[in-house]
């Protein structure tokens, strides 16, 4: 993530806009691949100390485990708050 006020960016060239645009999606692009990376090994990590690691879930029957404590999410966070996340894709 790249974080700069809208005064600051405006205040630069447009040369200077385009090499800051560029360089933040090319950072981007190596976060994630990094991100990614430090995920596999934090999981091959954790299956070599013991854990077991289930990669993939029935997602039906998580939402019906889940169920229950629907109610107080919606009360504690906000119904919008977890449509949106239930959503999300």
């Amino acid at each position: 993530m790249f974080v700069m006020s809208v005064a600051c960016y405006e205040s630069l060239s447009p040369q200077d806009r385009n090499a800051m645009l560029t360089s933040a999606t090319i950072a981007a692009g190596s976060s994630r691949s990094y991100a990614s990376r430090a995920q596999t090994k934090g999981v091959d990590v954790l299956k070599g100390a013991g854990m077991q690691v289930v990669p993939s879930i029935d997602t039906a029957q998580f939402a019906a485990a889940m169920s229950p404590v629907l109610p107080e999410y919606d009360r504690r966070f906000g119904a919008d708050l977890i449509k949106k996340i239930r959503n999300f894709t």
